[in-house]
């Protein structure tokens, strides 16, 4: 390699000395020594860094490693250190003492002008003379000293590769010889002793074997570097691009919060225009009352008061003229007084509900404050109407008036007419429950409760742990479901976000738990098909509180119950199927009376609801549905 100029040199130096430093300690490499994976490392390093003597590459240490790892001291790298750093003492002038001289007399301090590069000496004036006089050492190349440092590095740096390297047995024996059987560097001694019968050739030829498979390993070095480089240049591509994707998704989300959040600002704010659209209408009927309560007050005072007047002063032949109006005004202000309260709402909001995957709206909604009623002496078929062919499993009633009907593997949803607005298709459509928020839970005989919307519209599926076959279904109080399950013959409250029961019944027992409702106390009440029964069941203590039935005909007797429901009295109402009748029983479970019988026409009673007027609504086997008014 040449250079052109000075400066040129001075920075492959540079380079030289940043690559020739010891990745432990970070000075110049000190006596270093090669591993076999090529890493090299100073010899005390090597030690210092381990806990024991082994000698392992502290960088490819791989502890299921067994064999024994044999280091080779680096000539080249330790003699490059050498004339990087050369550590020869110096005459207090800072000028190079001769090394010859101090050998022959340990005081000689006469100054060094000139180094022998191959035997590592340096030499006043006068053994410079007797190093060119001496015939084997008179090729030998010399720099000047002080010198120019560049300079003197380079040719001690090129002389290093025909410098000798001397054996560790026979010291003043170079190593000349290669041994191709043992693969070992010999000095002649060695070649001659302790390998005869080898096939030994010069070490300088197969060092330039060497240096040309090195240009292999050079090469294959380079194309790997390129792989690390592709592989550097993919990374920062992937950086680059999963920086923009990553900021185009920030802003993707912030979009879509913006959006949710005008969404829900939107629902909210139709929710409190909804409540004050209501609360003004009632408002302004309710001031219109007053004002026409306030006119009918003043004008009975002002009655009153001439009537006091005609009391007081009245001619006898005047009061005697008017006593038959006194008598029927009299007769007319008996009866109290009857304030119009049909414009009178009760309004009730439900919470939202969030869950971790979405987020349930709540509503406004409002019912007519409805009149204390009592129960009918009689009870009166409004309305009977034929909805379908099939058997009505269930009804309910839901807060918009609609009303869902489930039979087979379709459930129905009416509005208040029994006008049909919508079939909900699903696999064995057997009960169903209005929820809190509008929404609807039905079950399907087997471990999944579905949930729809008011319109009928499927949200998601809750799949209960451990059961098996779900059938009758309410709401509770708290707003969770209640559900029977006639495989492992329990009931059980599940909470409608997660799914997660919540309780169920342990000490209750059930031979077929084919429906069940809950009362404003929290009871459960479930109807036993095959125990012709019904049970109540504090839920708190989960203790029996009653039961009524027994299988017959007659009063406290029953025939394969289907649905239960209560009222708003905690009445508890039962489809007594196979007796072809609807039992009214009081919250303790005693009869009350028959609310419907085989004389209404009713066939086999299944499905019971209780709608917004108080109206008892039964489905029958035929499909038919009876609205029964049995409370003024």
């Amino acid at each position: 390699m040449s250079y052109s100029m000075e400066t040129e040199f001075d920075t492959e130096l540079d380079k030289i000395r940043k690559i020739c430093v010891c990745t432990i300690c970070s000075e110049p490499l000190k006596a270093p020594v090669t591993f076999p994976c090529l890493h090299m490392y100073c010899q005390e390093c090597v030690h210092d860094s381990k806990s024991n003597t082994t000698s392992e590459c502290p960088q490819c240490t791989n502890e299921d490693t067994t064999e024994a790892i044999t280091m080779t001291p680096s000539v080249t790298m330790g003699r490059i250190h050498d004339v990087l750093h050369p550590k020869a003492p110096k005459t207090k002038t800072g000028e190079y003492e001769c090394s010859v001289c101090v050998i022959v007399d340990s005081d000689s301090k006469t100054k060094a002008v000139a180094k022998c590069i191959e035997c590592d000496q340096k030499l006043c004036e006068n053994c410079v003379k007797m190093h060119g006089a001496i015939k084997l050492l008179k090729d030998h190349n010399l720099i000047d000293l002080p010198g120019d440092n560049s300079v003197n590095a380079k040719a001690e740096l090129d002389a290093i590769k025909a410098s000798h390297a001397f054996c560790l047995k026979h010291t003043d024996k170079p190593l000349e010889y290669v041994c191709e059987i043992d693969k070992t560097v010999l000095c002649p001694t060695c070649c001659i002793v302790n390998h005869p019968g080898h096939i030994c050739t010069s070490v300088t030829d197969a060092a330039e074997s060497v240096r040309e498979s090195l240009k292999l390993l050079l090469d294959n070095g380079n194309e790997r570097i390129g792989g690390y480089t592709e592989a550097l240049e993919n990374a920062g591509e992937f950086e680059k691009d999963l920086k923009h994707s990553a900021d185009e998704g920030r802003t993707s989300i912030e979009n879509d919060r913006a959006a949710c959040i005008a969404a829900i600002n939107k629902t909210f704010d139709e929710m409190k225009a909804s409540l004050d659209k209501v609360e003004k209408t009632c408002l302004e009927a309710n001031d219109r009352h007053v004002i026409e309560l306030k006119q009918s007050m003043s004008q009975i005072e002002h009655q009153m008061s001439q009537i006091t007047i005609l009391k007081a002063y009245g001619h006898p032949s005047e009061l005697v003229t008017l006593s038959s109006a006194f008598e029927k005004k009299s007769r007319d202000w008996a009866i109290p007084p009857s304030p119009r309260t049909d414009y009178r709402v009760s309004v009730n909001v439900t919470s939202s509900g969030i869950f971790d995957n979405r987020i349930e709206f709540g509503n406004v909604t409002t019912s007519s404050i409805k009149r204390q009623t009592t129960l009918l002496a009689k009870s009166v078929v409004v309305q009977c109407k034929l909805l379908t062919e099939s058997v009505l499993n269930d009804l309910d009633v839901l807060d918009s008036k609609d009303v869902v009907a489930t039979t087979g593997n379709v459930a129905m949803l009416y509005d208040s007419n029994f006008k049909l607005k919508k079939k909900i298709e699903g696999q064995n459509m057997w009960s169903v429950t209005s929820m809190s928020r509008g929404n609807i839970a039905f079950t399907h005989n087997s471990d999944v409760i579905s949930i729809y919307d008011k319109d009928g519209d499927h949200i998601h599926d809750l799949q209960i742990e451990n059961a098996k076959y779900l059938r009758g279904i309410a709401t509770d109080v708290h707003g969770n479901l209640v559900v029977s399950d006639l495989g492992s013959k329990v009931v059980s409250h599940i909470d409608i976000g997660t799914g997660e029961t919540l309780s169920k019944t342990e000490n209750a027992s059930f031979l077929w738990p084919g429906y069940v409702t809950k009362n404003s106390k929290d009871v459960t009440i479930v109807s036993d098909y095959d125990a012709d029964c019904i049970i109540a069941i504090d839920r708190n203590t989960d203790q029996e509180l009653f039961r009524y039935g027994k299988r017959g005909a007659g009063d406290n007797e029953m025939n394969n119950p289907r649905d239960v429901c209560t009222d708003c009295d905690d009445n508890i109402i039962v489809a007594d199927s196979a007796n072809y009748r609807v039992v009214l029983l009081s919250p303790e479970g005693k009869l009350i009376r028959y609310l419907l019988t085989e004389k209404d026409g009713l066939q086999y009673p299944w499905g019971l609801a209780i709608d917004s007027d108080e109206n008892l609504l039964v489905g029958d086997s035929q499909g038919k549905v009876f609205v029964v008014k049995y409370r003024g």
